[in-house]
């Protein structure tokens, strides 16, 4: 049986193994202007109750109980470059997202609620990549719709 310090590292580990394939699966000239770029992955919060503001990279990928929205939390980190939501059940993006002015990456993967991206991710100049695989239900169409409405992010299906 593993204890919650076990279940905290393997998680760390497998945010780092996500966000490295996530900088591989993106063209190499963008590379360095991704997600990996000067991250303490040893500072990465895995846990609501744990983010305060000075956290830079937030993982609260598959939530017990699954997690319908970004918590209020998250907008206190005005330092985060890096949020992992993959595999819960959030359907919208709160417009607080935009007071987080360093986001560079986001991973909505596996949210099968979400239907849409709001206008106002195009008003983050520092967003650079949006990853929202496991979602059947996008079809190929709406996924280039998307890349067209954002022209400036990159996004990974």
């Amino acid at each position: 049986m593993f204890n919650q310090k076990k279940v905290k590292i393997m998680k760390k580990f497998i945010c780092i193994c996500s966000f490295i394939a996530l900088a591989l699966t993106v063209n190499a000239q963008n590379v360095d202007s991704l997600c990996c770029q000067n991250v303490d992955f040893y500072l990465m919060t895995t846990e609501i109750s744990e983010i305060d503001s000075t956290s830079t990279m937030i993982d609260l990928s598959m939530q017990t109980p699954k997690l319908t929205t970004i918590p209020q939390e998250v907008f206190v980190a005005k330092n985060v470059k890096f949020i992992n939501v993959s595999f819960n059940r959030v359907g919208t993006i709160p417009e607080a997202i935009k007071d987080l002015k360093e986001l560079q990456c986001i991973d909505l993967s596996g949210n099968h609620y979400l239907n849409k991206l709001p206008d106002f991710l195009k008003d983050m100049p520092n967003l650079k990549v949006i990853k929202i695989t496991d979602l059947a239900e996008w079809s190929a169409e709406k996924k280039e719709s998307v890349k067209k409405q954002f022209p400036n992010i990159t996004f990974i299906f």
